[in-house]
């Protein structure tokens, strides 16, 4: 392409520019920004009014210079010639900059960033910018990918982090940010199955302090699947019964949580007996007359930690946590304790009463529910009538009898193949 000021011609010339033109391209036209310019097999030709051509490559001011760092902002190569110190004349040489992606960031956030457990990620209104070399920038955000991706369920509790990614000339860059998952605080009687759980995930992980929410005391309507009599004396249909939180604390777990608690978080124990249908049914500790063992050996501590622990509902089985229990070792002993880890149990003389008529000492310490009276006192099923219940204390200095609950809340005993309700408690 030619510049030729007219005025510039004559002066008895008879030979002058016509124009001049890019008759060799360079041999590289292509670059990746951070390249330096080669300007190897570039010629320059102009052109004469009587035809004639000339090479003035070495004549031309080129634009930008041989060996200067290109990026993409650059498009073509700008050549200038002037004849006879007066008329000018350019060309120019296209060339190709791929730009080369130096980093990318989060510059907005999703409008979402706080989530209750289980909720689907949210990346609405997030906005990704790509910097490159050269200091260019670009949003980004409809060719990112995310770990994890926009609609997965956010499961884990406390800080998660979101990773964006984004792929451009064959350069991967990331960037982070992060989302908060909550548990959803809901209470311990209208709090779901599974919301109950997470609550407890999150105690256990010292994300909440249960005892900020939930108090003892409050019950919950728990539905119990049909339990066979499996060698104990009794069968159990499916039922509804009132699980009470009875004690804050109170046994040492039998492994510690993720947070390192090692005692749990409550007691919590059946209100009532367990009915078969509308009556009671009532259940022995042992099928022969014999305490020897005590809870230990008993034919219903195999029972409570297998078939009551299996009728829970599955939701919510995985919060009872095993437990050290101590109870006393029967077989007409009149003193002494023996550890076990139960998952399921019934509770001793002295955590009903807080005090010992019959079993020995050492067995723990009284629920604070059982601190009133009437609470001690407990039905056939929670419309029945009122009836015995048993404890998992053998009677000192028996070595046949075990600890009961009269039917009006006072310190029994019984033969261990006699009939009585049965109310475990386990610890959350």
């Amino acid at each position: 392409m030619a510049l030729i000021p007219r005025a510039a011609y004559g002066g008895g010339k008879t030979k002058f520019p016509t124009g001049i033109s890019v008759s060799s391209a360079p041999t590289k036209t292509t670059y990746t920004a951070g390249e330096a310019l080669s300007l190897a097999g570039l010629v320059v030709t102009a052109t004469y009014s009587d035809n004639t051509t000339e090479d003035i490559t070495g004549q031309c001011t080129i634009t930008p210079a041989a060996g200067t760092i290109l990026y993409e902002q650059t498009t073509k190569i700008d050549i200038a010639w002037t004849w006879e110190d007066v008329v000018h004349y350019q060309a120019s040489q296209p060339i190709t900059v791929s730009r080369v992606l130096q980093s990318i960031a989060v510059t907005t956030q999703p409008t979402k960033t706080a989530y209750d457990k289980n909720d689907a990620l949210d990346l609405t209104g997030m906005v990704v910018t790509a910097t490159y070399t050269s200091g260019a920038t670009e949003v980004v955000t409809g060719g990112c990918t995310a770990s994890p991706a926009a609609g997965t369920s956010l499961g884990i509790l406390g800080s998660q982090t979101v990773t964006i990614m984004y792929t451009e000339g064959g350069v991967t860059k990331t960037a982070s940010f992060t989302v908060s998952v909550n548990v959803k605080i809901v209470t311990w009687a209208g709090g779901t199955d599974q919301e109950i759980a997470d609550m407890i995930d999150a105690a256990d992980a010292g994300l909440i302090n249960l005892q900020d929410y939930w108090a003892v005391g409050q019950e919950r309507q728990v539905a119990l699947s049909a339990m066979a009599a499996t060698g104990v004396g009794e069968t159990h249909v499916a039922q509804t019964v009132t699980m009470v939180l009875m004690h804050a604390g109170g046994k040492t777990l039998a492994e510690p949580t993720a947070s390192g608690q090692t005692s749990c978080n409550y007691i919590v124990g059946l209100k009532n007996g367990l009915a078969n249908g509308t009556s009671g049914e009532y259940g022995y500790m042992n099928s022969s007359n014999t305490n020897s063992g005590g809870w230990k050996n008993s034919a219903r501590r195999t029972w409570c930690n297998s078939v009551f622990k299996n009728a829970i509902p599955a939701a919510l089985r995985s919060i009872f946590k095993p437990f050290i229990n101590k109870s006393g070792t029967g077989g007409s002993s009149t003193s002494g304790t023996e550890d076990t880890t139960d998952t399921f149990a019934l509770p001793a003389e002295i955590e009903v009463f807080g005090s010992t008529t019959y079993s020995v000492a050492g067995e723990g310490s009284q629920f604070q529910w059982y601190k009133t009276t009437a609470n001690r006192v407990k039905k056939c099923g929670d419309s029945g009538s009122e009836n015995f219940w048993w404890e998992r204390s053998p009677r000192s200095g028996f070595a046949s009898y075990f600890c009961l609950v009269g039917s009006d809340g006072t310190a029994e005993s019984g033969s261990a193949s006699y009939g009585a309700l049965i109310a475990p408690f386990g610890c959350i």
